[in-house]
């Protein structure tokens, strides 16, 4: 970022961007460079220019002339701010700008940042929306500086005075001021409603016996339907019993198969027996 005085000393200068751009010719291409600058005096006079030139101190002195030939005066309030909010816009930019309080500072990008310190703003909001272009930028921050009015200048257009315009404004805050506490009475008034209600939902527990009261002679009226025989039905008759339910017969229960375990051990011992008889016959024929 350049920045030096200009030939008229009360303005300054400073460079937002620039580029090298190229023309295709027979023989190649030949580069030449394009500057854009803004000038302003840190009052309210601000301006910007574009200049091009084969080389990059020439562009900027070109682009610093057709600066001081585009002024606009910027109404800035005693709080180094806007008067109202307003939205500036190029091209597919938008620029929104915000009044801000004192202390806040200048809350912008940096071509916008640039423009604003330049005209003397200190406290402002601002938000980019869309392209991020220089030039768009640059463009639409200025298109929306230039709708801003001063309050006298405002007051001239409706043909009042000034005090009258503030009156009017300082009248609407108050009004909606007084109007604040109107609700919160209101708000207050409302408390007993609730709180009455309150006690009535909590009173009604002791009014649930004569409501349960109903169901009494509901049942009292059917059971001296029944005593009369009025509206009774017969009993129903008794289920057989299912056949999973049948108890077998103890004559013809099948004796129960010996396990495989109890057949093995049996067979052991016979095997056993079998061996003594053998050697005691053995021992008979010797003698």
């Amino acid at each position: 970022m350049a920045v030096h005085k200009d030939q008229h000393k009360q303005f300054q200068e400073r460079v937002v961007h620039i580029a090298r751009v190229a023309k295709v010719v027979k023989g190649g291409r030949r580069f030449s460079f394009s500057a854009l600058v803004c000038v302003g005096d840190h009052k309210s006079k601000v301006g910007f220019g574009l200049g091009k030139a084969n080389e990059v101190p020439d562009a900027i002195r070109k682009a610093a002339d057709v600066s001081n030939k585009n002024l606009i005066d910027v109404p800035v309030t005693d709080a180094a701010t806007i008067p109202f909010p307003v939205v500036g816009k190029s091209g597919s930019t938008r620029v929104v700008m915000y009044p801000a309080p004192p202390g806040k500072g200048v809350i912008a990008g940096s071509a916008a940042r640039m423009i604003f310190d330049l005209c003397g703003i200190k406290d402002i909001v601002s938000k980019i929306h869309g392209s991020r272009n220089h030039h768009n930028v640059v463009r639409a921050t200025f298109q929306g500086l230039a709708q801003l009015q001063s309050i006298e200048e405002y007051a001239a257009l409706r043909g009042r005075q000034p005090a009258q315009v503030l009156q009017k404004t300082s009248t609407n805050h108050t009004t909606k001021a007084a109007n604040q506490p109107q609700a919160t009475t209101k708000n207050a008034k409302d408390a007993p409603t609730v709180a009455t209600s309150t006690a009535t939902a909590a009173s009604s527990p002791a009014e649930q016996p004569a409501v349960a009261a109903a169901p009494d002679k509901a049942s009292k009226t059917k059971a001296h339907k029944t005593l009369k025989g009025e509206g009774s039905t017969p009993p129903p008759a008794p289920k057989a019993p299912s056949k999973a339910k049948q108890v077998a017969d103890p004559s013809t229960t099948i004796p129960a198969q010996p396990s495989p375990a109890d057949s093995s051990t049996n067979g052991t011992e016979s095997a056993e027996g079998t061996k003594k008889k053998t050697a005691t016959q053995t021992t008979k024929q010797s003698s």
